[in-house]
């Protein structure tokens, strides 16, 4: 089955990971941002003389709550699981309640890129 929309959840947020033994780590995780829906097709509405066409790019202010379980597997790889809600202020309130899950590695950044950010 294929939907004749996609969305993209463009946000920044804050996280407090916090670490329950060596390998495991949870993290509450609250994100702010916009909701951009891409439409295959744009609908067209008319009643009388008014037409309406619809946008086939709409962008929504959206927030997230997450839960983030990491579990270490050894000094670059974990694997995570998050259970996350989704908020989208459309004028029909879209609430979406979603779990995820992956692979991680990590690595040491290079001496360059932390003077950078600092």
């Amino acid at each position: 089955v294929s939907s004749d929309f996609h969305t993209e959840f463009i946000y920044t947020g804050w996280s407090y990971p916090v670490n329950i033994t060596s390998w495991y780590q949870i993290g509450p995780e609250l994100r702010f941002g916009a909701t951009r829906f891409s439409y295959n097709q744009s609908k067209v509405y008319r009643n009388g003389p008014f037409r309406f066409v619809t946008d086939p790019i709409d962008i929504e202010f959206s927030y997230e709550l997450a839960l983030r379980n990491q579990f270490r597997l050894s000094n670059h790889w974990s694997i995570h699981a998050t259970l996350l809600y989704n908020h989208t202020y459309t004028r029909h309130p879209l609430p979406v309640t979603m779990v995820s899950g992956g692979i991680s590695y990590a690595f040491t950044e290079p001496k360059w890129l932390k003077t950078f950010i600092k």
